[in-house]
């Protein structure tokens, strides 16, 4: 015997399997599978430190962050290594890495071991420097 995938008996099985889902796990899954809105920059704002006050757009994929001529931010105040950090965006996520300096990275207060994900209004401690993050719309 064949079953047609429009049969009375076929439909009524996909039916049944939709109403034993529970209606908050259909609508989850709709909604994951909307791709998210791509990251593409992240705005940096100084808090404290040598450049207060000042607003950098930070770009991807690697923006490196410390006092060293290699940095796309340099920031020459005590504290600060040559490499201090590396924020890496990879198009829906953001991270900041510390680069293995003496002083370490901070995200909120909190001292991190290699990666951490960012989210906006989070901020990032390096020696001095207050960093709160923004995504760029």
């Amino acid at each position: 015997m064949s079953l047609s995938l429009n049969s009375p008996a076929v439909a009524s099985e996909r039916i049944a399997c939709y109403a034993a889902e529970p209606l908050e796990t259909s609508l989850r899954m709709k909604t994951a599978t909307r791709p998210p809105a791509r990251i593409t920059s992240v705005s940096l704002t100084i808090l404290t430190g040598t450049l207060r006050g000042q607003t950098i757009t930070a770009t991807g994929p690697r923006f490196l962050i410390g006092s060293g001529l290699q940095c796309q931010l340099q920031i020459t105040s005590p504290g600060i290594a040559t490499v201090h950090a590396a924020l890496l965006l990879d198009g829906y996520t953001v991270r900041v890495r510390d680069m293995g300096c003496l002083g370490g990275t901070k995200v909120n207060g909190e001292m991190i071991a290699n990666d951490r994900w960012l989210e906006p209004d989070d901020h990032v401690e390096l020696g001095h420097t207050l960093i709160k993050i923004g995504y760029a719309k």
